[in-house]
């Protein structure tokens, strides 16, 4: 068959082999984005970015947390937003329980400062 040798058939694209004025779509080269900014390209942006959109506090710190778990389980979060939630709400119960405990340190040694010293009169109990 000749038309296997020919240019013309060779140039075709897979989108329109037969029609070849039909206009097939060049995207443009990725040098730059619209909005002059470019699109988050480590891990930890990619994460921080995808934290941004469910998250309005401690963004970095979840992120932080987010970081440590294997490569494996940090794809699957960035792949599938579930994901992502489960892992979110775990950081924020690590967070929160770090939270918690330095605020009882806090309060354990204010509370040994300022509490008030045992009556010196000895308390009898009622009688029946």
């Amino acid at each position: 068959d000749s038309r296997l040798l020919d240019p013309n058939t060779l140039n075709t694209t897979a989108s329109a082999p037969e029609h070849p004025s039909t206009p097939v779509s060049v995207s443009p080269p990725r040098t730059s984005s619209p909005s002059g900014s470019m699109p988050p390209t480590s891990e930890r942006d990619r994460l921080l970015a995808a934290v941004n959109k469910l998250e309005n506090t401690r963004q970095t710190e979840l992120t932080e947390l987010l970081m440590s778990p294997p490569k494996r389980e940090r794809a699957m979060g960035l792949f599938n937003i579930e994901v992502l939630r489960a892992k979110l709400a775990d950081a924020k119960m690590v967070l929160n329980s770090d939270d918690g405990e330095e605020e009882q340190k806090l309060s354990d040694t204010q509370s040994t400062k300022s509490a008030p010293q045992p009556p010196s009169i000895p308390v009898t109990p009622w009688a029946k």
